[in-house]
Formats: structure tokens, C-alpha cells, sequence
């Protein structure tokens, strides 16, 4: 809700110097980023390499990855982190160990969450375009540091 003193509105009133004044002593917007769209397409065309995501975007203390896939993934689990994968191309195969080991099929169009600490291994048969949206933390290989696809230092396409 927006207050103001009533004095200080009659005198920006009766001297015609209302509007830049009295917004700029009572209403501080301030942005620190300005908002901007971003077109998938064009992003998921800047990079080719398969399990590395990249940086697209930040929420709080999310980030916003991108990532190619294809071929399996390593089996891990995150001890801190939730994860959201959105297949925005191909199809991706989650394994899952829950404890029972089974296999969710998620299409373009479609996301899955992976709660921490449940194992799970991503794969695609074909390339697979896929949204991560998950803490800034989070290792793409989870508990297993040192695999040939961890990647530690991600890289930013915006």
C-alpha cells in the first residue's frame, strides 16, 4: 500500500510538480536486473556437448540449466538436493532405485522431480533437450566426484 503525507501532495499539487518528485521521495523502485526474455531454441543451439549443463538463468538460489543428453548418465543421488528435469526434446529414461529399481520415461513436454537422496541414473536413447532447475549446489554427478562426467565449474550461455 502506498502512504504519503497529505501536506507534501497539496504542495506538489498547487505547484503543477507532482508527478517525478513525489514518487521519487515516496515510492524507491529500484530493479538490480532487468528482466529479458530468452528463446530455447536459440540457447540450446549454442552449445553440442552431451552432460554438461549450462547456466541459463538464476532464481534465488536456483539455477536454471540447460542441458544436452544421450547415451546413460552415472548412478548417483543428491544427499541436500531436490532436482526438476523438463524435456523440452527426445524422451528421457530415468532410472529410479526407490528401492525397487524401475525406469519412468519422461516425453517432450513433460518433467519429473527426483527428491534428494533417491538414486537415480538419467539416459536417452537419442539426443535429449532438458530444463534442470535446482539449487546453485548442486553437482551434476551428486555423491560420485570423481566420474568423467562431472562437471564442476558450469559455464553460462545468457
Amino acid at each position: 500500500m502506498l502512504m504519503f503525507n497529505r501536506n507534501l501532495l497539496k504542495y506538489h499539487l498547487k505547484n503543477n510538480n507532482l508527478i517525478k518528485p513525489f514518487v521519487t521521495a515516496t515510492c524507491k523502485l529500484t530493479t538490480a536486473v532487468k528482466p529479458k526474455k530468452h528463446n530455447l531454441n536459440a540457447l540450446f543451439n549454442t552449445f553440442n556437448d552431451h552432460w554438461s549443463p549450462k547456466i541459463a538463468g538464476e532464481i534465488n538460489n536456483m539455477h536454471l540449466k540447460l542441458v544436452k543428453v544421450e547415451g546413460d548418465f552415472v548412478w548417483h543421488h543428491h544427499d541436500e538436493e531436490d532436482e526438476l528435469f523438463l524435456v523440452i526434446k527426445g524422451q528421457l529414461k530415468m532410472k529410479i532405485k526407490d528401492p525397487e529399481e524401475r525406469v519412468e520415461i519422461v516425453n517432450a513436454g513433460e518433467y519429473i522431480i527426483i527428491p534428494k537422496n533417491v538414486v537415480h541414473c538419467p539416459c536417452a536413447d537419442e539426443e535429449c533437450e532438458i530444463i534442470l532447475l535446482e539449487p546453485k549446489t548442486t553437482l551434476n554427478t551428486g555423491n560420485v566426484k570423481d566420474d568423467a562426467k562431472t562437471v564442476e565449474n558450469l559455464s553460462s550461455i545468457i
